[in-house]
């Protein structure tokens, strides 16, 4: 019932979807704790971005809503299209109560860095417009409507509703659990004991479970992800925006990546093989970089991705680096071919994590293949940007958007106000992240 999905890393196809038990294909069935294998689950076989549109339907999600796996599973499922877009507007009109308004489009504006020695038109996506204040309502409004499809259509028991869990020390935390009320669903979310207070309030006015997350003595590894990981194997549904937690959260990018590329055709940009748009994304656990040049990729706009990460937490410049010892041609779309052994080129960075933009302090790159290997298609290539470039970068991005935006939510801008000789005539950055007490990500 429903897509097939299969493991970008070992290949496994993963069991049709029939049951409570095939419900929740977020991970890959046959991975194994310490099998060194990078194990991301799929969707096979979506429609194109030009054959999925639906233009008569301004939401995002509802636009494009026929390249969504909880879309193909309604239909499949007998709920059809109309019982999709009724759970649909269900939860948007959830969200409209608990944020001032549902899902929309978000701005495109233009950035023009009058003190900077800057060849390129710089457009900027205000993704801090969008639902909680950033773009990881994005990945997460699938996962959900999965959910809710497949309570409807009788695979999920709606009466005894698992917990949600996810790893996060600010913005999709705050997605998380503004979209887990929406659907009054119970979530538990695993913080760093240093979580800014302004999150943690936010976090309990919404109903959600706190669990706080100190380093235990010689772990490797975000302990706040390991500690989510120890919820879901015991029953709790990953929720979370980590495509190797629940690999659905890539969905919400690509949609992201349509709606901003017939933005940009409005404005007259047309990039061309010969002219590429120059794509300048932060990168913590990678799913947006990923989710979003594959969706360019689908809606055929010619671009160079940019990964950027500071220097005080770099894990994807170093894997970046050790990739380099497989052919480019050797790569496919999600970089199989880096899959396994994944500690050759992915580990923990050390020491501990350290920069103002504490959003992308992840120790792992957690979709770094599928980063590293569009970035190499593209001809682009990672960027690590000095601490110093972030007060800049939040000072013209706050002037052009009149928006309190966190660091790190302008680490793409500071990667391209470091290093602008890199790129060519437009340039794309998305800024990501109100700004909340100290910054939280």
């Amino acid at each position: 019932m429903g897509p097939r999905f299969r493991c970008s890393g070992c290949g496994t196809e993963q069991p049709a979807v029939a049951d409570a038990a095939t419900a929740l294909p977020f991970r890959c069935v046959a991975a194994r704790p310490g099998d060194d294998i990078d194990h991301i689950v799929v969707s096979e076989a979506r429609p194109t971005a030009t054959d999925a549109v639906d233009p008569s339907a301004e939401p995002p999600l509802l636009r494009w809503r026929r390249r969504l796996s909880a879309h193909a599973l309604a239909v499949d499922g007998g709920l059809g299209d109309s019982g999709f877009r009724a759970l649909y507007d269900e939860l948007a009109d959830a969200l409209g109560r608990i944020e001032g308004q549902p899902p929309t489009a978000t701005r495109l504006i233009t950035i023009r860095p009058t003190t900077f020695r800057m060849k390129s038109t710089i457009h900027g996506k205000v993704e801090a417009d969008f639902v909680a204040g950033s773009h990881k309502a994005r990945h997460l409004l699938p996962v959900l409507l999965w959910l809710r499809v497949a309570e409807s259509i009788g695979l999920l028991d709606r009466a005894a509703r698992r917990p949600l869990a996810i790893a996060s020390c600010g913005n999709a935390a705050l997605a998380a659990a503004t979209l887990a009320a929406a659907a009054a669903w119970p979530i538990r979310v695993f913080v760093p004991p240093n979580a800014a207070d302004a999150v943690v309030a936010r976090l309990q006015a919404l109903g959600a479970t706190i669990v706080r997350c100190p380093r235990r003595p010689g772990e490797a590894g975000d302990p706040c992800v390991l500690r989510a990981r120890e919820a879901t194997g015991a029953g709790a549904i990953p929720f979370c925006v980590q495509g190797s937690e629940c690999g659905m959260t890539i969905e919400g990018a690509e949609i992201l990546a349509f709606e901003t590329a017939e933005q940009l055709a409005d404005l007259g940009c047309h990039p061309t093989a010969a002219a590429p748009l120059d794509v300048a994304v932060q990168i913590g656990g990678g799913a947006l970089a990923s989710g979003f040049s594959a969706g360019l990729r689908a809606a055929g706009v010619p671009h160079r991705l940019f990964p950027v990460q500071m220097e005080g937490c770099a894990p994807l410049a170093r894997a970046y680096e050790a990739s380099l010892a497989v052919p480019t041609e050797a790569l496919d779309e999600t970089g199989r071919a880096l899959a396994a052994p994944r500690s050759r080129a992915m580990w923990p960075w050390q020491p501990t994590p350290a920069s103002a933009a504490t959003g992308i302090l992840d120790d792992e790159t957690y979709d770094w293949r599928a980063v590293v290997a569009a970035t190499r298609h593209s001809g682009g290539r990672p960027l690590v940007t000095p601490e110093s470039a972030l007060e800049p970068a939040r000072a013209l991005a706050e002037a052009a958007t009149d928006t309190a935006l966190a660091f790190t939510g302008v680490a793409g801008l500071a990667g391209v106000l470091a290093t602008p000789q890199a790129f060519g005539p437009n340039v794309l950055v998305l800024l990501s992240g109100q700004r909340r007490g100290a910054d939280p990500g």
